[in-house]
């Protein structure tokens, strides 16, 4: 059962339980597609990069120095200084969209994790990278170390 509107607009049928017009379909659906777009838009964005990070201790437990000490990275071989060895530390990180992942992208993690560990130096750093589809991960692990005096 249809009824036009005569108010000089043609909005289409009357809705035969509640007499009010339907929407066109475009203006119906209008709503949906928007809130599908920002769904998808949100979801690609928040894809796009992983960060975790950890610290946990090999023994003792030593107070945190706060998240931007000074920390002494040795990529290769051991520091001259005595040391003891406090802490496993891990970073791993994950990126779409091809983006490229390397050492220097992990550094301000896997620093600031021997800071809250308590150690004064980076050493026996290891690291792994791969690829899932289009996903590429990358993880270093490293040992906090703390200076004899």
């Amino acid at each position: 059962m249809k009824y036009l509107l005569s108010c000089g607009r043609n909005w289409g049928a009357l809705n035969k339980f509640t007499s009010r017009p339907q929407k066109n379909v475009h203006e119906k659906y209008r709503g949906i597609r928007l809130s599908a777009i920002v769904f998808f838009i949100s979801i690609i964005t928040i894809s796009c990069a992983t960060t975790q990070s950890r610290y946990v201790m090999l023994g003792q437990a030593y107070p945190s120095r706060g998240e931007e000490c000074n920390i002494d990275i040795f990529r290769t071989g051991n520091p001259s200084k005595k040391f003891i060895q406090i802490s496993r530390l891990d970073v791993h990180l994950e990126k779409s969209f091809f983006a490229a992942l390397d050492f220097d992208n992990a550094l301000p993690d896997l620093k600031r994790q021997a800071c809250l560990s308590g150690a004064d130096g980076v050493v026996d750093i290891q690291e792994r990278s791969s690829e899932i589809g289009e996903t590429r991960v990358y993880h270093v692990t490293a040992t906090g170390i703390k200076y004899q005096e």
